[in-house]
C-alpha cells in the first residue's frame, strides 16, 4: 500500500466529502508543490469543505495559495458555516483573492 503526503491528503479529502465526524481539523500541510499550484487541488478542497458539517479548523498555512486558489476556496467557505478558524498565513493571496474570501 502506498503511503505518504498524497495518500494522506486524499484520505483526508475522502473523509471530508463523507462528512466524517472524526475530521474536525483539515490540515493541508502535506500538499506537494505541484499540487499547490493546481486549480484542481483547490477545487477538490473546496468541494470537501463545501458541505462538511464537522470541520472546525482549516489549516492552509504556507500552501502557496494565490488569488485563483483563494477565489476557488471562497466558494466552499461561503457555504460552510461550521469552520471557525482558517489559517491562510504565508500564502500569495492578493487583493482579488482576499476580497473573494472576505465577501
Amino acid at each position: 500500500m502506498r503511503t505518504g503526503p498524497t495518500v494522506m491528503l486524499n484520505d483526508m479529502m475522502t473523509r471530508a466529502l463523507r462528512d466524517d465526524s472524526t475530521l474536525v481539523v483539515f490540515d493541508a500541510k502535506e500538499l506537494k508543490e505541484a499540487e499547490r499550484r493546481s486549480r484542481e487541488t483547490w477545487q477538490r478542497i473546496c468541494d470537501a469543505i463545501k458541505f462538511n458539517t464537522n470541520i472546525r479548523e482549516l489549516l492552509l498555512r504556507d500552501c502557496s495559495i494565490d488569488d485563483m486558489g483563494a477565489v476557488v476556496l471562497s466558494e466552499g467557505l461561503a457555504q460552510n458555516n461550521r469552520i471557525v478558524h482558517a489559517d491562510l498565513q504565508y500564502n500569495n493571496i492578493g487583493d482579488a483573492g482576499a476580497s473573494a474570501i472576505v465577501c
